[in-house]
């Protein structure tokens, strides 16, 4: 098994292809590593900054040299990307690298598909860098006829197959034009926005190896028509040793294989399995059963994990019996005293990702969030947005204020609280395609958010808080006091602001001291709109 690195943050071809294209020229699998300081594979991608002492680095390439360059050892050096990336880690190493093959192992991408396969034929694809995929020029071409859209979210040989029914292809994304130069197909650069990172230094890196390289890119900064921006591709005859590239990994794949006779869910496998949610619970079973029938209910598949903090209330925990039977993971940790510690769910996140070639997107969630009201499609929604907003760590539903009954001891203390973090603000829109999603900006405790592959959780990261009709109930302010005093007597204030008793002793009588907040809602023509209510 080879233990390899790449870029998880983002769902993006050019980086998924990694495995693919490792398990295809060395009949080993891979296992996803973050662990930089014990033996791993770098492959696809501008990932070389990366590198350290204890990389092989097959074909990978700068990003730019000012952005880092890595420290490899020149021995482990078995490819890259192309003569660009050589000269600059030459220079850093002060070592001249040995004669290595030049290339980007996306230039093998065509042995991952099969013959194109009879069906719509398009004149042109258009392949959007995950940054340009918003971009009013980018959704003016799709209107066109005989142009595609390529999604550079999808699986690669989903995307890589779909480019194979193209005639022609421009693109914003690297691999987009190697995937194309790969599989035959004239392609040319182009440059939408200037989002791109790098300031083209890996597109110069990749067109260094053409016997007819593109300079610049072209700047789609106006309308074009389809057969104008077809006159702009060209095969690049790129000069590349396909043979010698696929053998530098060969000859050195014992020296990177990792011996493990633990039974693994394989990349491809773990791509197509459930969301796993993560519960923190205490002593509230039977809040636990409403969240968890509302989470089966949504159009995403998912896995329910309860990670129990020391629950001793006989109801709850026959409620946890119950569930496990039905085939539900309990995890039976320790009772906690502090928000700090609501984080030692990690330890359940690690354990259950360990069997995965490849960890994915997770949900960590307290048990009081309901989303029983929310659209099914919620889960998809918020990986869109991951996707989509790279400087975020997770995507949550705001917590809906509207219902919220009057006869709920804490109702002054929640509305002042909620209206003046987050319902006073006007939302922020982001649209895609015919999807209309209404937003904020806003940091997430362990209130439910969806978590980016690969990266611990942890509390009140910076995140993105969906409007309706995402949006989810918090079942403490839609409980009578009568009901859960197992929970309220035995909870800690520090953790629980709500239905916890030493909260309710002393917040029962707050007035209230806002009097409208904005709502979001659907208009009667069925498009999102916000409203100002009057409390």
């Amino acid at each position: 098994m080879i233990p390899l690195n790449y870029f998880l943050r983002i769902n993006n071809v050019g980086d998924k292809f990694s495995p693919e294209i490792v398990r295809a020229v060395s009949g080993k699998e891979t296992k996803w590593t973050s662990n930089l300081s014990s033996k791993h594979l770098l492959g696809a991608g501008s990932i070389l900054a990366s590198a350290t002492e204890h990389s092989y680095v097959w074909g990978s390439g700068i990003m730019n040299p000012r952005l880092g360059i890595g420290n490899p050892a020149p021995s482990r050096v078995l490819a890259l990307r192309g003569k660009l990336s050589y000269t600059e880690l030459s220079r850093a190493l002060r070592s001249r690298l040995s004669d290595i093959p030049l290339g980007d192992p996306g230039f093998l991408s065509n042995i991952l598909v099969d013959k194109p396969q009879l069906g719509d034929r398009f004149d042109l694809a258009v392949i959007p860098h995950y940054v340009d995929q918003t971009n009013p020029y980018v959704q003016s071409l799709s209107a066109l006829d005989g142009v595609r859209v390529l999604d550079v979210h999808q699986e690669p040989k989903a995307f890589i197959s779909a480019l194979a029914q193209c005639q022609y292809a421009i693109s914003s994304s690297l691999h987009g034009l190697i995937f194309s130069e790969s599989l035959g197909i004239p392609n040319a650069w182009v440059e939408f926005s200037n989002q791109v990172a790098g300031e083209g230094f890996k597109f110069r890196d990749w067109f260094s190896l053409a016997k007819r390289p593109q300079a610049d890119a072209v700047s789609i900064n106006r309308t074009w028509s389809r057969s104008d921006l077809a006159d702009l591709c060209q095969i690049h005859e790129m000069e590349i040793d396909t043979d010698a590239l696929s053998a530098a990994l060969v000859k050195r794949v014992d020296d990177i294989d990792i011996f493990s006779d633990r039974k693994i869910y394989t990349f491809d496998k773990c791509r197509s399995r459930p969301v796993p949610i993560f519960i923190i619970s205490f002593n509230r079973g039977d809040q636990l059963l409403k969240v968890v029938d509302s989470y089966n209910r949504l159009s995403t598949d998912v896995d329910i994990v309860i990670h129990d903090n020391g629950s001793f209330d006989h109801r709850t925990l026959s409620i946890l019996d119950n569930l496990e039977r039905s085939g539900v993971t309990i995890i039976r940790s320790t009772a906690i005293n502090s928000p700090e510690e609501l984080d030692n769910i990690n330890t359940t996140i690690e354990m259950y990702f360990s069997n995965w070639a490849e960890p994915g997107r997770y949900v960590v969630t307290d048990g009081d969030v309901d989303l029983s009201g929310a659209a099914p499609d919620i889960l998809s929604v918020f990986d869109l947005l991951l996707d989509n907003f790279r400087d975020i760590a997770c995507v949550g539903p705001m917590l809906r204020i509207h219902d919220i009954p009057s006869t709920y001891s804490l109702y002054n203390h929640a509305m002042n609280r909620h209206i003046d973090q987050f319902w006073h603000k006007e939302p922020s829109w982001f649209t895609r395609d015919e999807i209309k999603i209404a937003y904020q900006r806003a940091p997430i405790d362990t209130t439910f958010a969806l978590y980016r592959a690969g990266e611990r959780f942890h509390r009140l990261q910076k995140g993105l808080r969906i409007y309706y009709p995402y949006d989810a109930r918090h079942l403490d302010w839609y409980e009578d006091e009568s009901e859960g005093e197992a929970y309220r007597m035995t909870s800690s204030p520090a953790i629980s602001h709500w239905n916890s008793q030493k909260p309710i002793d002393a917040m029962r009588d707050e007035p209230l001291r806002f009097f409208d907040y904005i709502r979001v809602l659907r208009s009667p023509d069925g498009t999102l709109t916000m409203k100002k209510e009057i409390l």
